[in-house]
C-alpha cells in the first residue's frame, strides 16, 4: 500500500521555476519505492506517493536536503 506525503521547501534555496520542480521531481522518483512526486512553486510543496515498506519520509527529506532544498513534513 502506498503512502503520501507532503513536504514544504523552507530553506534558503527555494523552488523558484519549472526547473526547479524538475529538479526535485527527478532527485525523489529516483528513490526505490517512490511512485509519484508533484512538486510545485508556488506554494513550495512537494507532494510525494511513497511505498513505506521501502522508504519513510525522513529519506525523502534527507534527499532532498543534499539536494539542497531544507524541506519540513506537513501531512
Amino acid at each position: 500500500m502506498f503512502q503520501s506525503v507532503t513536504l514544504e521547501v523552507v530553506g534558503d534555496q527555494r523552488l523558484s521555476c519549472e526547473k526547479c520542480e524538475r529538479r526535485v521531481a527527478n532527485l525523489l522518483a529516483a528513490l526505490p519505492g517512490v511512485r509519484q512526486v508533484r512538486a510545485r512553486a508556488l506554494d513550495q510543496r512537494i507532494h510525494v506517493l511513497f511505498d513505506p515498506a521501502v522508504l519513510d519520509d525522513a529519506v525523502l527529506a534527507a534527499r532532498l536536503d543534499a539536494g539542497g532544498y531544507r524541506t519540513r513534513v506537513i501531512g
